[in-house]
C-alpha cells in the first residue's frame, strides 16, 4: 500500500494502519478520525462483521469503505447494506457508501 500512496503523492493525507496495531480503530474514534476512503482486507477466514461495524462510522460523508473477501456471504445482514458488488475470480469486492 505504501508504494502506491508514494507513486500517487497521496502521503500527507494518508493514514495506513495494520488491523493487528493495537487500538488503531479505538484511537481513531476517540479522536475523531474521519475517512473519505477506508480500505478493508481481512484475512478471507475471518468474520469481519465486528470490523465493518467498527469502520463505517469513520467516513465522511460521500466516503467509501472497500471490503475485500473470499465468499458471497453478506458480512452484516440486517445492517448497513452494500451499494455495490465486484467478483475477480475468487475475490469478492464490496462497496459501502455513506450516502448522507
Amino acid at each position: 500500500m505504501e508504494p502506491v500512496i508514494h507513486v500517487m503523492q497521496l502521503a500527507e493525507d494518508t493514514s495506513v494502519a495494520g488491523r493487528y496495531q493495537g487500538g488503531v480503530l479505538r484511537r481513531a474514534v476517540a479522536e475523531g478520525a474521519r475517512f473519505a476512503v477506508v480500505f478493508h482486507d481481512p484475512p478471507y477466514a475471518d468474520d469481519s462483521s465486528d470490523d465493518l461495524r467498527g469502520l463505517l462510522p469513520l467516513l465522511l460523508p460521500g466516503g467509501v469503505l472497500v471490503h475485500e473477501r473470499g465468499d458471497d456471504r453478506d458480512p452484516l445482514p440486517g445492517g448497513p447494506a452494500f451499494t455495490s458488488r465486484r467478483r475477480y475470480g475468487t475475490t469478492r469486492i464490496l462497496l459501502y457508501h455513506r450516502l448522507d
